[in-house]
């Protein structure tokens, strides 16, 4: 609807939404480090000397999180009311200590690409995160002293550490693997394994893509039950429990076209 200057209308509601704002800085990134604020669902650059400013921001209680390129991670909570609609947020990154060591299965086998997240016990302290790296070596800067839990989401897996200037700690997975083929009467190239188990009563799931020669391989197993699942256009779903005890374990499978059911 389109309203002149001056022009009197009626049988309209006009609904006016006043909206806060929360601005600081956040201080302590490394060289080169940069950031981002989330307000709620708000998003916010950090600029180059550290200050942060965003509008629009509704009334009630918000979820602050700074993250930074360094995989760093701070949070608070914010709010807004009728009274105070401008609060301003300062978040300090002052740890300085490193997390590093390798990521391997029980026979040495170097783990690479697994996120490695580490989660302080005391969440005053700062998170950071980073992947392992091609020889299962993984590195995280800029945490304080502390109490962590080190977690590798991928296996469902966590490891208490206290971190202190320059910490090691490698991490051993399970020394059993899986692995087959996955045959039809067509390519099944692209073809997703799914490995479903159970870790500390918590469901995990890895999956891995079927190579050209047809072949896939599961790493860093424990011993126990898990449930294989192949899916792929063009054929039915595939479903099998299969126990694990031995170090390395076969397992092939041969999937149905849709056709045949």
């Amino acid at each position: 609807m389109t309203i002149r200057n001056g022009e009197a209308v009626s049988g309209v509601r006009l609904v006016i939404d006043i909206l806060g704002r929360v601005y600081g800085k956040v201080e302590g990134l490394q060289n080169g480090e940069t950031a981002y604020v989330r307000i709620g669902n708000r998003i916010a650059e950090v600029q180059p000397n550290g200050d942060y400013d965003k509008r629009g921001i509704a009334d009630g209680v918000h979820e602050l999180v700074v993250r930074t390129s360094l995989s760093r991670e701070a949070s608070t909570s914010v709010k807004l009311d009728p009274n105070n609609r401008e609060q301003r947020v300062d978040i300090v990154f002052s740890g300085s200590s490193t997390l590093r060591g390798m990521v391997t299965t029980a026979d040495d086998t170097p783990l690479p690409f697994l996120e490695v997240i580490a989660v302080p016990i005391d969440g005053a302290l700062t998170q950071g995160k980073t992947q392992t790296e091609d020889d299962g070596s993984y590195r995280i800067v800029g945490l304080d002293d502390g109490k962590y839990q080190v977690e590798i989401p991928r296996y469902n897996k966590k490891f208490p550490v206290e971190i202190s200037v320059d910490t090691v700690f490698d991490i051993t997975l399970g020394e059993i693997s899986l692995s087959g083929s996955v045959a039809a009467k067509r390519t099944v190239r692209g073809a997703i394994v799914f490995l479903s188990g159970f870790e500390s009563n918590q469901r995990f799931q890895l999956h891995a893509k079927v190579d050209n020669s047809g072949r896939y391989e599961f790493v860093g197993l424990e011993p126990g039950s898990f449930e294989v699942i192949v899916v792929h256009d063009g054929f039915r779903e595939y479903s099998q429990t299969v126990k694990l005890n031995a170090a390395k374990s076969n397992f092939d499978i041969y999937l149905v076209p849709e056709q045949n059911k």
